[in-house]
């Protein structure tokens, strides 16, 4: 199962959610549903703005676990 750690990020940059939708383009339902872990997806674009707005590696957006 891939699960989302935006959250994570969100809390350690003391940011919310409607300012990285501000600050990055990517629509605040998007952001809420990666926060929420109830996206499907995540499109490449998307993870590549994630990565550079945090200057982290996908990896620290998101993560696989085994059920």
């Amino acid at each position: 199962m891939v699960i989302f750690k935006l959250n994570k990020l969100l809390e350690k940059h003391n940011i919310g959610q409607r300012e990285l939708s501000r600050e990055t383009g990517i629509r605040q339902a998007t952001i809420s549903d990666y926060v929420n872990n109830k996206a499907k997806h995540i499109s490449v674009e998307n993870l590549d703005i994630l990565c550079e707005f945090f200057k982290c590696k996908t990896e620290d957006i998101i993560e696989y676990i085994e059920k």
